[in-house]
């Protein structure tokens, strides 16, 4: 079956940790080329997506949901390197690995992955942060660029952050992680996943089909 497309975007190493302060018509201005991105991914047109929110990253570099769906685009075009620096800048991860203070965010009447989410200027000093949703997100589609770039231990970990981060998709991650690593041939990882998942949703049946699978390879 097809692996879903993660939530879960590229570039500067490092990135502004204080957000811009933008007009209201800047603001409605990103939301608009967010909604145009997310209808181009949604019609399988990455890379209209891609170049819609590189030219917001680039106008625009301290406003962070523009990475996220920068990243998720580009993972869509197996551009894993650029999808990886995108994440890690939405998730304010320098090149040590250290979580750093967020930079810009947003915020989502809907728990499901940026599915509604908008830019909006923040209270209290123009700082934002990432809700949980998103930086659950960012982490699951890390983790399957790693386990493509069989990265497996890292992999693994960035599954465990997103699950830490939005514990509500929980089950969801662990499903997602499941099949990345089936589709990369990570069979003792996929079955660990596999009984992550069952643990989590007992009544999915597709978790005990890939485990099955698991099992057959070993």
């Amino acid at each position: 079956p097809p692996l879903p497309l993660n939530t879960v975007v590229p570039p500067p190493s490092e990135a502004a940790h204080t957000a811009a302060s933008l007009s209201g018509k800047e603001v409605a201005n990103v939301n608009a080329l967010l909604s145009q991105a997310r209808k181009a991914s949604a019609e399988k047109r990455y890379a209209d997506a891609e170049a819609l929110m590189l030219k917001v990253t680039q106008s625009q570099p301290d406003v962070i949901l523009p990475w996220v769906e920068l990243g998720r685009a580009q993972l869509a075009l197996n551009k894993y390197p650029d999808a990886e620096n995108d994440f890690k800048t939405a998730l304010g991860i320098g090149p040590g690995g250290t979580p750093k203070e967020a930079v810009a965010g947003f915020y989502s009447k809907d728990p499901g992955p940026t599915k509604n989410s908008s830019f909006g200027e923040s209270a209290g000093g123009g700082k934002q942060s990432l809700t949980p949703d998103a930086q659950g997100t960012s982490y699951a589609s890390l983790g399957e660029i790693y386990a493509h770039e069989g990265k497996v231990k890292e992999a693994q970990q960035a599954f465990d952050n997103a699950v830490a981060a939005f514990p509500s998709q929980a089950a969801e991650y662990r499903h997602n992680e499941m099949l990345v690593f089936y589709e990369t041939g990570h069979s003792d990882e996929q079955l660990a996943a596999a009984d992550q998942a069952i643990a989590l949703d007992a009544k999915r049946a597709a978790n005990y089909y890939f485990k099955g699978q698991a099992l057959l390879t070993k």
